[in-house]
Formats: structure tokens, sequence, C-alpha cells
């Protein structure tokens, strides 16, 4: 951290993504034994691309804000962020559309995460802009 940030975003953002977490945390011990085995493995899948996504999110905001994102509008340098970012996003969005296709209650997990993921991006966001 080269000083374009407080140290207290960092803790702040690491503490906001427990949620989304915990939805991920409640969706991989929720097991139900009455789906086909498609839906099974759609599931599945969609809460390894949630945990990917998850990840990535938060190494790309990190990378953000460790590159001068987000102080008054300033211009930003270089980083992996400009990757992950969309990167993470793209997996997020496909893993909502396998929970979806999985049909499932575990899918209102993943509906959950995503929105918690998003709520977690903005408050940093406009936390790290004042």
């Amino acid at each position: 951290m080269d000083g374009t940030q407080p140290f207290g975003i960092y803790v702040f953002a690491t503490l906001l993504w427990v949620i989304p977490c915990c939805f991920l945390f409640a969706g991989w011990q929720v097991f139900e034994l009455q789906l086909p085995a498609w839906r099974s493995s759609c599931l599945r899948a969609a809460f390894v691309i949630a945990t990917c996504a998850t990840a990535m999110s938060l190494i790309s905001l990190f990378s953000y804000l460790h590159n001068g994102g987000g102080i008054h509008g300033s211009q930003t340098s270089p980083g992996i962020w400009k990757a992950l970012g969309p990167a993470s996003s793209g997996l997020a969005i496909v893993s909502v559309l396998a929970g979806v296709i999985g049909r499932s209650k575990r899918t209102l997990l993943l509906v959950g995460w995503f929105i918690a993921i998003v709520a977690a991006d903005y408050v940093v966001l406009r936390l790290a802009v004042d």
C-alpha cells in the first residue's frame, strides 16, 4: 500500500466482504438430496464460479485502491484491476445464471450473494471517493 488510500479502507472492504462470503458458505453447506444430477452439477458450478468471482472482485478492488483509484476523480494508474474488474463482473453474472438453470432454493443464496457483492463494491467505492 503506497499511501494513496488510508489503511482503514482496506480493513473496511475486507469486513464488508464477509457478508457475501457468508452467503457462499451457507450455499456450500446446504444439501438437497432430491435434485437430479444435472441440476446439482449446475449449482455446484455456480458456487465454484461465485467463489472465484468473489476472490477476483476483492483483489480487483484492492488493486484499484492501491493504484490511486477513488480519490476525487483522480486518474488511476494501470494495474491488475483493469483486467480483473470486468472478468469478476462477468463471472458473477454467469454464476447467477448457472444457479437459475439449476433451479433450487440455493439459488436464492446466490442472488443474495450477488446483491451483497454489488452493495459492498458500491459502499467501498463511495467511501473511497469521499
